[in-house]
């Protein structure tokens, strides 16, 4: 298996945290071998997220409940999340990416789930895969209905465009352009 830096990082940092806590106890031998067991499991999700799939493939893998993997949350828990939503996260650079941390839990909507991070929503269904709403595009897209609203789920990340952002959506395309000096959104259903 091979670790991506950060991921090999944070998992050696907090084996390495979680030793020397172990050592500075009283009963030293079985706080080692606590810290140990816990380090190892660290390490493994952290290889896990690291590893998993970030192919188109695995954006658009089936939404399921029991997602079994973890992305950091708000003050550090851990948020088990849909493996698509995942491999979009590290995709985009983990928790050093404008995404940042998930800011609540994976929440059921539709036929899919989002997950909220300080820097913008995934949003992932089986019909499109997993997908970044941000910015003021989120702000109008959660105004419509979000993913059970008219636009439906994001069929792609945000994309630049002349003076602004584009997102399209299952049911129509949302943009923020600055045509006249002030930005504004354009909202095109299908």
């Amino acid at each position: 298996m091979k670790l991506s830096r950060p991921a090999a990082y944070a998992a050696v940092t907090l084996a390495a945290g979680l030793t020397l806590t172990a050592c500075s106890s009283d009963d030293a031998s079985t706080a080692v071998s606590d810290a140990t067991s816990s380090a190892a499991s660290v390490a493994t999700s952290a290889s896990e997220i690291a590893t998993g799939p970030e192919s188109e493939e695995a954006s658009t893998s089936t939404p399921s409940a029991g997602a079994g993997t973890v992305v950091p949350g708000p003050d550090g828990p851990l948020v088990d999340v849909d493996p698509a939503i995942t491999a979009k996260y590290v995709g985009r650079g983990g928790p050093a990416s404008s995404l940042g941390d998930a800011t609540g839990p994976q929440i059921p909507v539709g036929d899919g789930f989002s997950v909220p991070f300080e820097g913008g929503t995934i949003f992932t269904s089986p019909e499109t895969g997993a997908y970044v709403v941000q910015g003021e595009i989120l702000r109008v897209y959660t105004e419509q209905g979000g993913p059970t609203g008219t636009f439906g789920f994001p069929t792609n990340d945000e994309t630049p465009i002349l003076r602004g952002w584009s997102s399209t959506f299952t049911g129509g395309t949302i943009t923020w352009t600055n045509e006249s000096g002030e930005f504004a959104e354009t909202l095109q259903p299908n």
